[in-house]
């Protein structure tokens, strides 16, 4: 079975404002999104649960961010600060450490998560210019993972994974994908913000990592983040929760980091194993930085060569068809992949410009990024037709727990007291559970009392038993 789900933290800058303002600034924008408002059930979420088998005391948090959000968290509640919103979709949108972010509802299906994603992105966009109307001052808003002054925000991806795997069986193959997948799906950017001096690398992320494993994801960041909590079964399911990603503006690197990722879980699953690398985390630098890293037992390999490992025990899946040929492409010349892989397309854009100028190829960088159509240079290579967006698996479409979430949000809110990933809790004391693993009817979409809705979610259950 495969679910899929893509959480966005935006860049967000308020005209007139600096860090001391943007855990506020991003709530008060987000207040004024439309969805049921501030009844997200925190009750089931146990971030501090390790995959390995025990629990955290705390997680850590960036000191220099802790600076800046310390102010609003005496003036007002986790909860407060937040400003839940769970969409129509069954998205679900909040404020997270001064970011407005979007995590899109449970995906079947690649295209329906590239959707999703995209439509994200508009609603983020249509969100913060009513905030820039309201507000009187001037928005931006920017998909990507860095400030440039040392602060990095996530794209995070979810999958399922059976439980049985544990990490000593996802770890293994899922790392160093992780690492390689970067040659065909990193956003890319100007400079470095730690590590080696580099004028441009293909990662956005890699600098801001330091730990192999761990539960945390805002300090100390880990290759596989550990937190261990499913959102379904916890007998069946482990979900595992990818933080290594860039924010992509194409829809064919989001399609194609997600297909890798899911690629090594599937791996994982048939118990293939790719060579083990000596320092992972100095691995994923070198990648970023188009070096070779060392493997453990001392050879030098590269990112191509891990992901020709991968593609060769992939055998004819698509996926591994459309890499071979991008790996390819980019073995001849990186500039005729430029318009299928976001750094590629980036660098191609900065080479063009001409400037040797680090600040402006920043604000290059940058404007790559932004939503606002008028001044983005991703739209405006979309506009022109330059990119070349693949064909997507004509995958059968399924009604998962998310569009029924949003449904019961968007038709019976009066009737919803709380809402989390799994359930829906309604006035009165009874809970409706939504499971992971059920496709449920296209009825259920177009019921219009509750109790209809009811009944066919818990007959969806009841057939899927």
């Amino acid at each position: 079975m495969r679910r899929y789900g893509i959480e966005t933290e935006y860049g967000f800058l308020v005209e007139g404002h600096g860090a001391a303002d943007q855990v506020e600034l991003a709530r008060d924008a987000v207040r004024l999104a439309p969805g049921f408002a501030d009844r997200w059930d925190y009750s089931r979420e146990h971030p501090r649960r390790d995959l390995r088998g025990f629990s955290v005391e705390a997680l850590q948090v960036d000191p220099t961010d802790w600076k800046f959000e310390e102010g609003s968290r005496a003036r007002q509640s986790s909860a407060d600060t937040r400003a839940d919103r769970v969409l129509s979709s069954g998205a679900r949108f909040y404020n997270d450490h001064g970011h407005p972010e979007f995590a899109t509802r449970e995906c079947a299906t690649l295209a329906e998560l590239v959707a999703q994603d995209r439509a994200g992105e508009e609603f983020v966009r249509q969100v913060c210019a009513l905030y820039a109307q309201q507000s009187g001052r001037r928005v931006e808003v920017y998909k990507n993972n860095t400030d440039f002054h040392g602060a990095s925000y996530g794209t995070h991806e979810n999958y399922l994974a059976p439980r049985h795997l544990g990490f000593d069986g996802l770890a293994p193959v899922l790392i160093p994908m992780l690492i390689a997948r970067t040659v065909l799906c990193g956003a890319g950017k100007v400079g470095r913000e730690a590590g080696p001096e580099c004028d441009f690398q293909l990662s956005a992320r890699a600098d801001f990592f330091s730990e192999t494993a761990s539960v945390d994801t805002l300090f100390k960041r880990p290759l596989m983040n550990t937190r261990d909590e499913p959102h379904a079964p916890e007998n069946d399911w482990i979900r595992v929760h990818v933080i290594t990603g860039d924010a992509n503006m194409m829809p064919g690197c989001t399609a194609r980091k997600v297909a890798l990722a899911q690629l090594a879980l599937d791996l994982a699953a048939q118990g293939w194993k790719p060579p083990r690398l000596e320092n992972p985390v100095a691995a994923f630098q070198q990648v970023s930085r188009e070096e070779c890293f060392r493997l453990a037992d001392g050879s030098f390999e590269t990112a191509d060569g891990l992901l020709w490992r991968y593609l060769d025990a992939a055998g004819e899946a698509p996926i591994a068809h459309h890499c071979r040929r991008l790996l390819d492409l980019l073995a001849e010349d990186w500039r005729l992949a430029a318009p299928e892989i976001d750094w590629a397309a980036k660098r191609f854009l900065i080479e063009h410009a001409g400037t040797d100028s680090l600040a402006e190829q920043r604000s290059l960088d940058l404007a790559y990024h932004s939503l606002d159509p008028e001044t983005s240079l991703y739209a405006g290579l979309e506009g022109s037709g330059w990119v070349a967006n693949p064909a997507l698996p004509n995958e059968p479409k399924v009604i998962t727990r998310g569009q029924v979430r949003g449904h019961f949000v968007s038709q019976f809110a009066e009737a919803v007291e709380a809402v989390t990933w799994s359930a829906i809790r309604l006035r009165g004391g009874r809970t409706i559970e939504l499971r992971i693993e059920t496709d449920y009817p296209a009825s259920i979409l177009a019921t219009s009392d509750v109790e209809s809705c009811i009944s066919l979610t818990e007959q969806a259950h009841g057939n899927s038993s």
